[in-house]
């Protein structure tokens, strides 16, 4: 699945998560958040393996980044608690 993580040109906030199966660019997933001050920070693909861990790879052509060292363990807590307020 692709990701795209995006941060506020200013600083302030907290970074959104982007993710996508459909048949769009990184690029394009970001696009629509500049108009509202966000710049994209890392992006790449990501699977969850069996185990439930999540491991980050590629990086998008488009947006000319890769992931960071820190994103799939953030993609895993961000799944987890998605998960957890589904189960509620």
């Amino acid at each position: 699945m692709k990701y795209v993580f995006l941060a506020r040109e200013d600083g302030k906030g907290i970074e959104r998560l982007l993710c996508c199966c459909a048949p769009v660019t990184h690029g394009e997933m970001a696009e629509a958040h500049a108009k509202e001050g966000y710049k994209p920070v890392s992006a790449g693909f990501f699977k969850v393996k069996p185990d439930g861990s999540v491991e980050t790879f590629g990086s998008s052509s488009s947006l000319k980044i890769g992931p960071r060292p820190n994103d799939a363990n953030r993609i895993y807590h961000l799944t987890q608690a998605t998960i957890t307020l589904g189960s509620m």
